[in-house]
């Protein structure tokens, strides 16, 4: 099991409220499942960079997910195969690769653009996000 803990917390980015009632702290890579909708995914305890792999973006229309970097490593959000991120290739990444950069976020929604098709937009975040 990669998570390290749960807790009921809330932490304030720039004034606003960026975690939600579930705080999950990964030190290894972790598969992201419609269960993670109302949990603020963050890298705290990590020593060296971990992945998150978004889910199928068909299975979560709609939904969003918010991933915090609270760890002086790089955090990677991978999309599905057939998925893009914002302006990414299919299947591309999106990365905060800034090692001092902690209490960074991003928050990724999935939106329907077709019958079975999507993109994985931006709807919120702070600090330095890459997209590959």
């Amino acid at each position: 099991m990669t998570a390290t803990r749960v807790r009921a917390s809330q932490l304030k980015l720039g004034g606003i409220t960026a975690v939600g009632n579930n705080q999950v702290d990964h030190t290894a890579n972790h598969t992201v499942g419609v269960s993670d909708t109302d949990r603020s995914l963050t890298n705290l305890g990590a020593v060296t960079a971990i992945t998150f792999t978004l889910p199928d973006i068909t299975t979560v229309f709609g939904k969003s997910f918010l991933f915090v970097k609270l760890a002086g490593s790089s955090l990677i959000i991978k999309a599905d195969t057939a998925d893009p991120i914002a302006d990414s290739m299919i299947g591309g990444t999106l990365t905060n690769p800034v090692l001092s950069e902690t209490y960074s976020y991003v928050r990724l929604a999935a939106v329907q653009t077709g019958p079975i098709s999507g993109i994985w937009i931006i709807n919120d975040g702070f600090g330095s996000w890459v997209t590959l």
